[in-house]
C-alpha cells in the first residue's frame, strides 16, 4: 500500500496519480513504471516498496528495447557484434532493456490520464536512438496502456517490448489464486537466460492453465505463446480470488504474442506475493534468436496496447 500523500521526493521520483471514479493508478517518473492500480480501494498490483521504487523484482517496469535476458550481454545484428553491460550477475546477462531506471518526462496529463516520454540515445552495445512514449489512461472500467517506440537513427534498430507488473487478488500468496492463461504452447528453456526457440504444447502439463485452476505450488518462470484470441484479435488472461469476489483481466492486442509468467520464487523480498504477468512482443534473447524481433526502419514506429480491468 502506497502512502496516502504522494510526494515528489521518493526514490522513484515523482509519483503521478490518475483517477476516475473509484479507480486509481499511480505511475512513477522513474522508468514510467506502473506502481499501483486500485479499484474501489482494492489493490490489483503487489508493490515492492512503500515509496514506489521498483526494487530488484522489476515491479511495474517497462522492458525496452528488449525484455528478458541476453546471455553474456552479447548479440549479433546485421553483421556486427555488440556488447551490452552485464547487469544480472546471477545469470551473467543483460536484463530487461535500458530505460527502466531512467527519468521520464510528463508530456501530457489530465485527471484520468498521463503520458510520459523518454529519448533513448545511442550508446556502446546499443548504438541506436529511440523516441519512447508511454501513456496510461482510464477508459471506463479499463486502465489502458500504450507504448510507442520510434526509431530516430539512420539505420534499422532491433527492438522488443515488455512490461513487468505483479498482480494480486488479495491472497497472501499467489498459491490460492485461480489462473487462466489462453495459450496453447510454451517455450522450451535451456536455463533462465536462454529459451531455445522450440515450443511444446501445454496439454495436461504443469503449465496448462487454459481452464481456471489454482496456481498451487507451481513455480512459474515460463514464456507462453500460441495465444488464443477472440474475433477482435484480443487475448484475455484472468487471475481470480478463490471465492470469486475479485477477478483481474488483462487484455492484449497484437503485436503482443508472448506472455511471460513469473511467480516470484527467486525474489529476496515478497516471494510469491504477486504473479508477474508480462506481455512481450518477442521472445527473451530475441536479439540473438530473432523470435518475434521487431526491426524498426529509420523513422518507423511500433505501438503496443493492452489493458487491465477488474470485476
Amino acid at each position: 500500500m502506497l502512502p496516502a500523500t504522494i510526494s515528489t521526493s521518493w526514490r522513484a521520483g515523482e509519483l503521478i496519480p490518475i483517477t476516475e471514479g473509484d479507480r486509481q493508478a499511480v505511475v512513477s517518473e522513474q522508468g514510467a513504471s506502473l506502481v499501483q492500480v486500485q479499484v474501489a480501494g482494492t489493490d490489483l498490483l503487489a508493490v515492492a516498496t512503500e515509496d514506489g521504487y521498483a526494487s530488484n523484482g522489476c515491479h511495474g517496469q517497462l522492458l525496452v528495447p528488449w525484455p528478458g535476458r541476453i546471455p553474456d550481454g552479447r548479440y549479433g545484428y546485421k553483421g556486427e557484434t555488440y556488447q551490452l553491460p552485464v547487469d544480472d550477475l546471477v545469470t551473467h546477462s543483460a536484463i530487461h532493456g535500458l530505460v527502466r531506471w531512467c527519468p521520464w518526462q510528463v508530456s501530457d496529463r489530465s485527471a484520468s490520464s498521463v503520458t510520459l516520454a523518454h529519448r533513448l540515445l545511442a550508446r556502446p552495445g546499443y548504438p541506436f536512438s529511440l523516441a519512447l512514449e508511454q501513456s496510461y489512461a482510464w477508459r471506463g472500467p479499463n486502465l489502458e496502456m500504450r507504448t510507442t517506440a520510434t526509431n530516430l537513427s539512420d539505420r534499422t534498430a532491433p527492438y522488443g517490448f515488455g512490461h513487468h507488473p505483479y498482480f494480486t487478488v488479495g491472497t497472501p500468496t499467489v498459491d490460492d489464486a485461480l489462473l487462466q492463461v489462453p495459450a496453447t504452447r510454451i517455450f522450451v528453456t535451456k536455463g533462465p537466460a536462454a529459451p531455445s526457440g522450440q515450443t511444446s504444447p501445454v496439454d495436461g502439463g504443469p503449465y496448462d492453465f487454459r481452464r481456471p485452476a489454482p496456481v498451487g505450488t507451481t513455480e512459474l518462470d515460463v514464456t507462453y505463446t500460441g495465444l488464443v484470441r477472440d474475433g477482435e484479435g484480443h487475448c484475455r488472461l484472468t487471475l481470480s480470488s478463490p471465492d470469486g469476489s475479485l477477478s483481474v483481466t488483462c487484455t492484449y492486442e497484437e503485436p503482443v504474442r508472448y506472455l511471460q509468467l513469473y511467480s516470484g520464487d527467486t525474489l529476496e523480498e515478497g516471494r510469491r506475493e504477486g504473479l508477474a504477468i508480462e506481455p512481450y512482443t518477442c521472445l527473451p534473447n530475441a536479439f540473438n534468436n530473432g523470435v518475434g524481433l521487431t526491426e524498426l526502419e529509420p523513422g518507423a514506429s511500433l505501438t503496443v496496447r493492452w489493458s487491465i480491468s477488474a470485476s
